[in-house]
């Protein structure tokens, strides 16, 4: 089993998109530390700030994760981020969709993740 990177296309976007920010909203309600109404609120000025530009946001990648051709999860990387010092960048998710799970295709995803980071070190040195 292979697992590769591709960039997604704008329906798939639109789709993570979505489902990251109801996500990140539950994460909040969930740790108690604010009402849903405000954890919206937060997700969606979040979500301004890192993605003004969604899948051509500068220095977001967001990557759909593929095995044999079939998709199976997604990886969003920061190479910069308006709330870290310069030159910090990381991984903000690593998601193998919910029904693929336990398959090893996250453990897979090493290979190609090196790969993107010698490809952006380079760029940004």
């Amino acid at each position: 089993m292979t697992v590769t990177l591709r960039h997604p296309n704008a329906e798939e976007y639109a789709q993570w998109s979505a489902a990251q920010l109801e996500a990140y909203v539950d994460e909040l309600v969930a740790s108690a530390s604010m009402s849903r109404e405000a954890a919206e609120e937060k997700g969606r000025r979040d979500a301004a700030e890192l993605l003004p530009e969604g899948l051509a946001s500068p220095g977001q990648l967001i990557f759909r994760m593929e095995a044999d051709g079939q998709s199976v999860g997604w990886l969003w990387l920061a190479l910069r981020n308006p709330r870290a010092e310069a030159g910090v960048g990381f991984v903000y998710d690593i998601v193998v969709d919910e029904a693929l799970r336990g398959r090893g295709y996250g453990m897979r995803l090493r290979e190609p993740c090196m790969q993107v980071s010698v490809i952006v070190r380079r760029r940004y040195r």
